[in-house]
């Protein structure tokens, strides 16, 4: 398994803020061996958020197992030595420039304690730089009832482009 960690002396990022060393950030690619860990994480998302996935730990530990088999990359996200996060992206040619490439981020979650410190801007940043293409267009969709969840990408970013509308 490959982390990726690093600052200038001990081989690992460190978020400094107001001149001081605040934590230890690892990243690592998920293997198919972390399902289990990505699908506690993903349960923890489904419920943040407000999503109506009906889906069980069971069934989304195999879903984690495809995705992580399929065509899509995760990232697991460590503080010291706990794992407690995760984002799930995929690559893909531009829809209307093929010769461009569209990454989509379909799950991203820092679990609750460490959220509100910087702490999921500062990972995200480290992703991107490490494993994002330069020039890929990045696109990912926050549900209606999550205004927390959006105003954490607007902040980093992310404009609105497209509504997604459901009857039911």
């Amino acid at each position: 398994m490959t982390q990726l960690c690093r600052n200038y002396f001990n081989s690992v990022f460190s978020l400094i803020l107001k001149g001081r060393n605040v934590m230890d950030i690892c990243i690592r690619k998920a293997e198919l061996s972390d399902a289990d860990l990505l699908a506690q994480m993903n349960k923890h998302l489904i419920e943040d958020e407000g999503s109506r996935n009906p889906m069980n730990i069971s069934q989304i530990t195999d879903r984690m197992k495809n995705i992580l088999s399929g065509d899509w990359k995760a990232v697991i996200i460590s503080k010291e030595s706990e794992d407690i996060g995760y984002l799930v992206y995929k690559l893909s040619p531009d829809e209307y420039f093929p010769d461009r490439t569209e990454l989509h981020i379909r799950q991203y979650f820092i679990k609750r304690q460490h959220r509100g410190n910087g702490l999921g801007t500062y990972a995200f940043d480290l992703i991107s730089k490490e494993y994002f293409p330069n020039d890929a267009v990045l696109t990912m969709d926050v549900l209606e009832i999550n205004p927390k969840g959006r105003r954490f990408w607007e902040k980093i970013g992310f404009k609105p482009y497209l509504t997604h509308m459901k009857k039911y």
